[in-house]
């Protein structure tokens, strides 16, 4: 992505299965039995984006993929 369209990353959340097929609610970040690092990762994120939007004015962020299943409800939910 970086090298494709000049953009810096500014977090990556990693693959977590869900334990329950067609149920990602346990994927949740308010879930306690969630791994700590998948929780942390979004924290980071949170604090990247933030810090970026602050500098660069940006109100609107966009969560998208090029196909589906990829977690896009995911990460809006938990961020």
């Amino acid at each position: 992505m970086k090298k494709l369209l000049s953009l810096n990353c500014l977090g990556e959340i990693p693959h977590v299965e869900s334990k329950y097929k067609n149920n990602d609610q346990d994927l949740l970040i308010i879930n306690r039995d969630i791994d700590p690092g998948f929780v942390e990762e979004y924290k980071h994120l949170t604090e990247m984006v933030t810090y970026a939007s602050e500098r660069s004015k940006v109100k609107t962020l966009i969560v998208t993929s090029a196909v589906p299943e990829e977690g896009k409800t995911n990460v809006s939910v938990n961020f």
